[in-house]
């Protein structure tokens, strides 16, 4: 079996980890960049809809203005009667009328429309004209600040523009008002007021990071915008994130395209990417650490194995009580160690007392031999000197010894009854001529018995043999 590298399990845990870290840090990356754009996306929208929301203010306080200017003719009779006569007689008529007054008047001001108007521009900064349209002769005369009056102009053209809701100029918050005479209540004009609104909706589109600003008047085309793409188209596209107010006859629209409005900044953007590998690092370096110990108790356990495998019993690991499997594997190995030397110890004990017992009974093996040999040498000394007959009891002698200290548990019957003859011939010896004997057997049992005579006959009954 192929033994296993040292490190090839260090390797395998820290690549894992570390391809799980890296899915882990991708993901919430992924998921850090998906939320900051959502996050970014819905502060644009915010500030968008403050926008919306600014612009449309604007526009209403520009409206407001106007419609306080108005109210204000219509409580200063004077300045009304001046304006109805403005519209009704030509300039010396008008010049006469208003000298007339004047003169009337214990007031060292004239209060008429051109003083109105000079009070107004003052009043309103944002005020960039103002202008009277009469209907009787179609005259218009445009006003500007510091007095700067500019009559009999054909206002035609103005008037078609205000009946079909086309008077909006680039830039500008236009409002029209008309003037009735109260007496009979019949239309003899109208009082154009126009703001100046291009800074103020500049100032607004530049406060919000990502948004553009359109203005119109009765949906025609607007009166502002910064961007150049095509309103309609916008306003269709479902890229587009749109919002719109209404004030008066104008209509604010503010709108992003949300892809962009979702891009996060490149600040952003790598501020999230770092974090993401800082983290990543730290969880590698954190990792390795751990893994590192981990094995190094699993390189302990190893080598504690392979002293055992030498015969080294006596080795043990060092582990926690309630501690991690590792730290149960440790130990359950000394256990196995100390149950395993105990085990060997008895082994060799048992062993030992067995030698004993072999050696003992070789001791006592000792003095049969001896008796043995000793009457073996008897034998030969009265065979050499003659006497068959002693010799020959003394080898039945022997023979009978010997069969008492058998080689091995079992014998053969063959073997059995070669010891019965030896002392059958002993008694024979010691009662010669009293009894004889016979032993009947198969011949593949007497065939490996010494040839001799089987025949005795019997003379008396054997005495007992003890």
């Amino acid at each position: 079996m192929e033994k296993k590298k040292p490190m090839q399990l260090y390797y395998k845990l820290f690549w894992t980890y570390t391809a799980i870290v890296l899915c882990i840090v991708s993901a919430l990356v992924v998921y850090f960049i998906s939320a900051s754009r959502k996050r970014a996306l819905l502060t644009n929208e915010n500030e968008l809809e403050r926008m919306c929301t600014e612009a449309a203010d604007y526009v209403d306080e520009m409206i407001q203005r106007s419609d306080y200017l108005y109210q204000d003719l219509y409580r200063s009779s004077s300045e009304l009667d001046d304006l109805l006569a403005y519209f009704s007689l030509d300039p010396e008529a008008y010049q006469n009328f208003s000298l007339d007054r004047y003169s009337a008047s214990r007031s060292y001001a004239y209060k008429g429309i051109h003083n109105m108007v000079s009070e107004a521009f003052q009043a309103y900064k944002e005020l960039e004209k103002v202008e009277l349209l009469a209907y009787s002769d179609m005259e218009l005369t445009e006003c500007y600040p510091q007095n700067i009056f500019h009559p009999g102009k054909d206002g035609r053209m103005r008037k078609q523009g205000i009946d079909q809701g086309k008077y909006g100029e680039e830039g500008k918050i236009t409002v029209v008002r008309e003037i009735n005479d109260p007496s009979s209540m019949n239309q003899v004009g109208n009082i154009i007021f126009t703001f100046d609104g291009s800074e103020a909706f500049k100032r607004m589109e530049n406060a919000a990071a990502y948004g553009n600003l359109a203005v119109t008047l009765n949906y025609d085309p607007p009166v502002y915008q910064t961007d150049s793409s095509n309103l309609e188209q916008i306003l269709k596209d479902e890229n587009y994130y749109v919002l719109r107010e209404n004030s008066g006859e104008y209509h604010i629209y503010t709108f992003f395209d949300k892809g962009e409005a979702a891009m996060l900044s490149w600040s952003t953007f790598l501020a999230i990417l770092g974090t993401g590998l800082v983290t990543a690092a730290v969880g590698i370096i954190c990792i390795s650490y751990y893994i590192r110990r981990l094995t190094g108790r699993v390189n302990n356990i190893l080598g504690a194995m392979n002293q055992v495998t030498t015969g080294d019993l006596s080795v043990r690991l060092k582990y926690q009580k309630k501690g991690d499997e590792l730290d149960m594997i440790s130990e359950n190995f000394n256990e196995m160690c100390s149950r395993l030397q105990l085990y060997i110890q008895k082994s060799y004990l048992a062993e030992i007392e067995r030698k004993n017992a072999q050696m003992q009974a070789l001791q006592s093996q000792i003095n049969p031999h001896f008796l043995y040999n000793t009457l073996e040498a008897i034998r030969m000394k009265a065979i050499c000197n003659g006497d068959r007959e002693v010799g020959k009891m003394l080898y039945s002698m022997v023979t009978l010894f010997r069969s008492q200290l058998k080689e091995a548990d079992v014998i053969t019957l063959g073997q059995e009854l070669d010891y019965c003859k030896q002392y059958l011939e002993l008694f024979e010896y010691r009662y010669q001529g009293q009894f004889q004997s016979k032993v009947e057997c198969p011949v593949e049992v007497t065939k490996w018995l010494p040839q001799r005579s089987w025949t005795h006959r019997l003379r008396m009954p054997l005495p007992a043999v003890r």
